[in-house]
């Protein structure tokens, strides 16, 4: 990932009676929202992108931003509410991909659920264009399930041309039989050339589900439960025949320096307590 790498944060401020949705009330819609692009603002150096299908412009509370930040909105929550918000979402991302400049001038769009906070993205793109290097193009998802051919989407990376040419061909979203913006996500990757792996570390998410209502609160994994996770993930990696030698390899290497690196620190550690 490089500098024209963007944020773009999908709202929907008023539901309306969404199906599938806990959390109605737009005044705590909208709350969470703006606490979620300060996060971004302020915890990141991308540009973000915001678009509301709703109407509502929550721009003027951020005077401070208008170089950083992109606002869009519009109004397209008007459809059948049994297609799900899924539905709705893809029609976000078309609208910001029609319309947004950031976009346009972008290569790489990490796709957020705009009111989740994902405290260590920063450092997932970072780890995963070292771990990834020769892997390139590809498409970073929290979990996925091939056998049920479905992509987790709260937090999405990937080149922008993938979203142009695969995902927005054609909304085929419904959750009243059961196809969910997940699954049109896997089957989108899957007819692409891009290879779709997990972030190397669980993601640290904050917020609330739009779904349930369930509040999400981030993992406190300590260093080398992190670099255990990373570890273990390089040697699943590094098993799979459906890899390039090259790949392999260098999955191989990492997982190695992981190790040195994880008996490094114990060392460190037990000298530190010794001292």
């Amino acid at each position: 990932m490089n500098k024209r790498t963007i944020i773009l944060l999908t709202a929907c401020i008023s539901p309306n009676g969404m199906v599938f949705t806990a959390l109605q009330d737009p005044k705590e819609r909208e709350r969470q929202y703006i606490d979620a692009v300060r996060f971004y603002a302020d915890s990141t150096d991308y540009p973000i992108v915001f678009c509301n299908n709703s109407g509502e412009n929550i721009a003027p509370n951020f005077p401070d931003l208008k170089d950083r930040v992109e606002f869009l909105s519009f109004s397209g929550n008007d459809y059948d509410k049994n297609l799900g918000k899924g539905y709705g979402e893809y029609y976000i991302l078309e609208y910001a991909f029609t319309n947004s400049r950031f976009i346009r001038n972008a290569t790489n769009v990490i796709k957020i659920t705009g009111r989740l906070k994902v405290n260590n993205i920063q450092t997932q793109i970072r780890l995963s264009s070292i771990v990834y290097a020769f892997s390139s193009p590809y498409i970073l998802v929290s979990n996925l399930n091939g056998k049920d051919r479905f992509a987790c989407s709260e937090c999405i990376v990937a080149d922008k041309e993938f979203y142009k040419d695969y995902f927005l061909r054609e909304n085929n979203i419904n959750d009243s039989v059961h196809y969910y913006f997940e699954h049109q996500l896997y089957d989108s990757i899957d007819r692409s050339p891009y290879q779709l792996f997990r972030y190397c570390i669980p993601l640290e998410i904050e917020g609330m589900s739009g779904t349930s209502g369930a509040v999400m609160e981030r993992q406190n994994l300590s260093s080398l439960q992190k670099l255990q996770y990373l570890r273990n993930e390089l040697l699943r990696l590094k098993g799979c025949s459906a890899y390039r030698w090259i790949q392999r390899f260098w999955f191989a290497f990492c997982a190695v320096t992981i190790r040195i690196i994880k008996v490094l620190y114990r060392f460190i550690s037990k000298l530190q307590l010794s001292s």
